[in-house]
């Protein structure tokens, strides 16, 4: 029981009366950007370092416009990819004269067999079954948590991962030159795992997994510890656990980058009564990000100035009017490790003035203190937008078809809702939850985030879009009597 992929026959997420599993993203590296060299005197064939030169595969495609006239593209293909320097202006300035760009990446190998592992997922019944099913798995990486009936847990990072031979991945590698290549994958044996660890829990919040001195190179870019660090300060304090606990854990709302910001700024006032008053606020503030508080929203405007104060300088992306043109922003903790060593890198380069980290903060908190009123709450700009996949790019459709909430949580906390475009609308979050008990099974509970409907006329087309808010849980009973005893009804389709 749990939630299957659209169209798939297994489950994503769920139990299967054995063990348990849910997954969190990796944010691994598993693919490279291949710079290809045309052979001298030619345009169909690339160099390549140890074998004569390499034909580049090239096939035509058909993209039917409606309302408009076709559009006929010429696809051509390395064997370390599809090349995208063909496509104008993807790579300006990059591809020129004899050389080509082509994306080489562990979910376009041939022989994927990704599905094979998440159908022996299902099947699995303990540790070793868990781990056979997920060595088949090629993309993406996720890291697969597992608990089963006997008592055991694990984490296993799953997936390819491409064993470089001199390079890291980080800037484009050399198609003609062998150190560019990949020398095979990293065997599942060497893959991060966890099994009965000592403090009794694995866990993770996308948070890093390994050391930068793992004998494998999985990525050299993580995610912000803080809610990974939240995770663990929680569970490192847990007794007896029930699944009301676990609920609550999900719905956690501190902001460890409020904490740390803040604490950061202790014996320190700003020489700007607006400035004073904004600080003062936020040091009295639990650093929860609740949505009916004003301090969440001060502190996330704060944030956000700060942000572009400290950085807008030297990232053309935050500079942009257009925010439709920054679909990043530089993760809080490089704000925060700016702050902390006063980086020369405060200084605004656009200005005659020389700015310190103290000036920019006092400019980001009067320019927050001014444009928060009294009466404002985090929940009333943090929306969590639930997008129609098709009709929702469509006005007017998108509006009927469309849900939207105030909502608690960030960025940075473990009831994730995160922010994209420079707005505070939240737009990633967890589309599931679940907690499992594996002494009872039937104790188990799960949500969604809108409703079991897609007909948005049904009155489950978002039914549980305000339990969900509220951290509710639904019972996960999988056996038809248990079903009956809950009051559910049978649904049969048959065939003409």
């Amino acid at each position: 029981m749990g939630r299957p992929r659209r169209g798939g026959p297994f489950l994503i997420l769920g139990h299967n009366g054995h063990i348990a599993w849910g997954m969190t993203t990796t944010g691994a590296d598993t693919q490279d950007l291949v710079i290809e060299r045309l052979t001298e005197g030619s345009q169909d064939t690339v160099d390549r370092p140890l074998d004569p030169p390499e034909p580049l595969e090239s096939q035509t495609e058909t993209i039917r416009v409606r309302w408009g006239s076709d559009e006929t593209i010429t696809v051509r293909r390395s064997r370390n990819g599809p090349v995208l320097s063909d496509l104008p202006g993807l790579a300006p300035g990059v591809a020129k004269d004899r050389h080509l760009i082509a994306l080489k990446a562990t979910f376009l190998l041939p022989g994927d067999r990704s599905a094979d592992a998440l159908m022996g997922l299902n099947a699995a019944t303990d540790w070793g079954g868990f781990t056979a099913a997920l060595s088949q798995l090629s993309a993406p990486m996720q890291n697969f948590i597992m608990a089963s009936e006997s008592g055991t847990i694990g984490m296993l990072s799953a997936a390819k991962i491409p064993l470089r031979r001199d390079h890291d991945g980080w800037l484009p590698s050399s198609g003609w030159l062998r150190e560019g290549e990949w020398a095979g994958f990293a065997p599942t044996a060497i893959l991060p795992q966890w099994r009965d660890p000592k403090q009794a829990y694995v866990a993770n919040a996308n948070n890093a997994i390994v050391a930068p001195d793992y004998p494998v190179m999985v990525a050299l870019n993580w995610e912000d510890s803080f809610r990974g660090d939240r995770l663990a300060e929680r569970l490192d304090t847990a007794q007896q656990r029930r699944i009301e606990d676990e609920a609550a854990l999900q719905m956690d709302t501190l902001s460890l980058f409020a904490v740390d910001l803040v604490k950061s700024l202790d014996d320190w006032e700003p020489a700007d009564n607006d400035a004073v008053q904004a600080l003062q606020d936020l040091r009295g503030w639990d650093k929860h990000m609740r949505g009916s508080a004003r301090a969440p929203l001060l502190f996330a405007r704060f944030a956000q100035n700060l942000t572009e104060a400290l950085l807008a300088d030297d990232l053309a992306l935050l500079s942009s009017d257009d925010s439709s043109r920054r679909p990043w922003r530089p993760r809080s903790s490089v704000v925060l490790g700016l702050v902390k060593t006063d980086s020369p890198l405060c200084d605004d380069a656009r200005t005659t003035p020389v700015e310190t980290c103290r000036d920019q903060v006092t400019l980001a908190l009067r320019q927050a203190g001014r444009a928060t009123g009294s009466g404002e709450t985090w929940g009333a700009v943090h929306l969590a937008r639930h997008d129609h996949p098709v009709f929702g790019r469509i006005p007017l459709l998108s509006r009927l078809f469309g849900r939207a909430m105030p909502s608690d949580g960030g960025n940075d906390t473990l009831l994730r809702m995160a922010s994209r475009d420079g707005s505070f609308t939240g737009v990633h979050g967890a589309g599931f939850r679940a907690v499992y008990d594996l002494a009872d099974l039937e104790r188990s509970g799960f949500m969604i985030s809108t409703g079991q409907s897609g007909h948005v006329f049904s009155p489950y087309y978002s039914s549980f879009l305000e339990r969900a808010r509220d951290g509710k849980l639904r019972p996960i009973a999988g056996t038809p009597a248990v079903l009956a005893r809950n009051g559910a009804a049978l649904l049969t389709l048959t065939p003409p």
